[in-house]
């Protein structure tokens, strides 16, 4: 069976192939690797994993060939957690009727054998069904759904089913230019420096230390209140550029690094230097008016970068889609984590780490709308 696209005669497994690789993309929020051509979605460390395969494009010996690569992995590793695969064979008969059945259904037999989570799907386009193997439903929801949803559209009328693929590739169209980062690069990696300042601020503060008893780093510019409100407004930005030793240092350092290079393609130079300095501010300027203690530490302005994070999840355009793409969810753990800890744990300036995360916020709104009112009128 053919259809026609754009004035040329494909196969409607290869037109179904299309809609449905799109269709997942868009409503399952999974990724293409380029390398394999598998369809990859991750979140909270579980990856789903889906191959689509042409029964005109394959054969016997390649199918043999395909599953015992697979299992023998599997039996390599048994199992392996947090990953769900699912094979999507498109034909155009029923699955009793195909020459591969057999073949599959042991396929199927030895994943499970190995622990491993695998659906086998069988999808006939001539009549619009799919058959998993096993009687069960598939384990990636999200995959499943979309699966039926796709399968309803190809059997509406061609006027419909043709506007409804329209609308999906001008929808995919609008998310790759709401994430694609439009950004010019210069000077240094704003996120590599922040962390060789840093670095050498403390390294410094270190030799004077064992020069003279007295870091003088931290005698200049640590968040003293009293000393604050007596003038020395500088106090405000350089506690931030300073840490108490070498685990507060490294554990901030780790986390800015990992906070950095998510939004890195997201933000230019520029922006990201102004998000880190004002919600370190905010943080800071939250410990001045609440608290009387001294503190120090990067960790308000990091915080700041981890709320920067979490209103492009939440908030953001293509919001899901940004979510699964660079697979957040763990960092966004993290930096409940670190919100949540401190409030229980003595020593830790929380109003400077609340601080910082609500500026993050903030910013990342502000930024989001300067930007959407500058797209808005070019």
């Amino acid at each position: 069976m053919s259809v026609e696209v754009n004035g040329e005669i494909q196969t409607a497994q290869v037109e179904f192939s299309k809609f449905l690789m799109a269709s997942l993309v868009k409503d399952a929020y999974f990724q293409i690797d380029p390398k394999t051509g598998a369809l990859i979605r991750r979140d909270f460390g579980a990856a789903s994993v889906a191959y689509l395969f042409l029964e005109e494009q394959q054969n016997e010996e390649k199918l043999s060939d395909l599953f015992e690569t697979f299992t023998a992995g599997a039996a390599a590793q048994p199992n392996k957690q947090g990953v769900a695969y699912t094979f999507l064979l498109i034909g155009e008969k029923p699955f009793t009727q195909s020459p591969y059945a057999s073949q599959l259904e042991a396929a199927l037999a030895q994943t499970d054998a190995h622990g491993v989570l695998a659906d086998i799907v069988w999808i006939n386009v001539t009549d619009g069904t799919a058959f998993v193997l096993g009687n069960r439903t598939p384990g990636d929801k999200k995959l499943g759904r979309v699966l039926k949803q796709t399968l309803k559209t190809w059997c509406l009328p061609k006027d419909s089913k043709e506007q409804v693929q329209t609308e999906l590739k001008d929808s995919l169209k609008a998310r790759s230019e709401a994430l694609r980062p439009r950004i010019r690069r210069r000077g240094p990696n704003p996120v590599l420096f922040l962390i060789l300042i840093n670095v050498a601020l403390f390294v410094g503060g270190w030799i004077l230390e064992a020069r003279t008893g007295t870091d003088w780093f931290v005698v200049w510019g640590i968040q003293d209140n009293a000393l604050i409100w007596a003038g020395e407004i500088w106090r405000l930005f350089t506690s931030m550029f300073l840490h108490a030793d070498l685990a507060h240092l490294g554990g901030n350092m780790l986390f800015l690094y990992m906070l950095g290079r998510s939004l890195y393609p997201h933000y230019g130079n520029g922006t990201l230097w102004g998000m880190y300095l004002f919600s370190g501010l905010v943080g800071n300027l939250a410990g001045l008016f609440f608290t009387d203690y001294l503190s120090l530490g990067a960790s308000g302005a990091i915080m700041g970068l981890g709320g920067v994070l979490i209103y492009r999840m939440i908030w953001g355009k293509e919001a899901k889609a940004f979510w699964y793409g660079g697979n957040f969810a763990s960092l966004a753990t993290m930096i409940g984590y670190n919100l949540i800890y401190g409030l229980f744990t003595p020593g830790i300036d929380n109003y400077g780490h609340f601080g910082g995360f609500l500026g993050g916020i903030l910013v990342a709104a502000l930024v989001a709308w300067r930007q959407n009112r500058k797209h808005r009128t070019q």
